[in-house]
């Protein structure tokens, strides 16, 4: 992220490892040998030849637990960017990644990027930004300059979600919001691929940042956009993982709960009169016949 510039650690880190943090060990056979060109003794040379996770009593768990919860710590952390700038914590943020809406973050984000990021205080530290709404007067977020994250002390980064791909090689927004025509009224949250209206083929959202210019198809749905009222997409596309089938008349053991949109327990198994085969059927999963005949939409 630094482009080759050398940073200089006063303890453990998680620079490159997003909620591990690791350091340079001093012996000759403890830990993992570095696959990294520069590690080695001599000029030249980082000083050290291998690595190791720290101890638990080192690790950002109970900082990012307090982030999470939208507590600070006392004293805030010294976050470090890569201009020497200090991070104006917390700060406001509206853009894709958040429907629109203004929302306050306690740490560094990664909106817009891979690398981590936050705005700084000072007139003339980091980079100008060109946001619509980056100034200090009414109406603005309150900051105009930001800066690419170093991160002090380790763990101060927030981590990296696991990027879902799809066909086209898009990257699917995770959580996102949909309003499926089956409940109408009630926008549900999807934290990874459905195959809701579309059955066995799973699909989710775009992510409008992480994704190519224009990636997967535009959506059709009058909230599939990313202004104020909208989704906060407007693209979708099918998913590269497939759903197994279950094959009907064989119940996992354990039986798996099955909730319903309104809070309710699936009874399962369960029998049905499936119009399409002119039979009872005890069915396992849920299903999309309706009682009329025929198949829900």
């Amino acid at each position: 992220d630094l482009q080759g510039a050398e940073v200089t650690y006063t303890g453990c880190t998680d620079m490159e490892s997003p909620g591990t943090a690791w350091c340079a060990v001093d012996e000759h056979s403890c830990g993992t040998a570095s696959e990294d060109p520069n590690a080695g003794i001599g000029a030249g040379h980082y000083g050290w030849t291998r690595w190791d996770i720290c101890e638990t009593s080192a690790q950002p768990t109970r900082v990012m637990a307090m982030i999470t919860d939208h507590i600070l710590p006392n004293p805030v952390p010294y976050v470090r960017t890569e201009n020497g700038c200090s991070c104006q914590l917390p700060f406001k943020y509206a853009g894709p990644e958040t429907g629109g809406k203004w929302e306050k973050f306690y740490s560094c984000q990664r909106f817009g990027g891979f690398s981590a990021w936050c705005p700084v205080q000072g007139k003339h530290c980091g980079q100008k930004s060109h946001l619509p709404h980056a100034h200090k007067g009414k109406g603005g977020f309150g900051w105009d300059h930001w800066d690419r994250c170093i991160g002090e002390p380790a763990g101060f980064l927030a981590p990296l979600k696991a990027k879902v791909l799809t066909r086209d090689g898009c990257v699917c927004k995770t959580p996102f919001q949909f309003d499926p025509r089956t409940v109408p009224g009630l926008e549900v949250t999807y934290t990874g691929c459905t195959d809701i209206e579309s059955p066995n083929q799973p699909w989710c959202a775009v992510d409008p940042v992480e994704s190519p210019p224009h990636c997967g198809t535009k959506s059709a749905d009058p909230k599939g956009h990313l202004g104020v009222g909208g989704y906060g997409w407007d693209h979708w596309d099918y998913c590269m993982e497939k759903i197994e089938a279950h094959q009907q008349g064989i119940m996992p053991s354990p039986a798996e709960t099955v909730q319903t949109v309104n809070g309710c327990t699936c009874q399962l198994p369960y029998k049905l009169f499936v119009p399409t085969i002119g039979t009872e059927q005890e069915m396992t999963t849920c299903n999309r016949y309706n009682l009329k005949g025929g198949t829900q939409s």
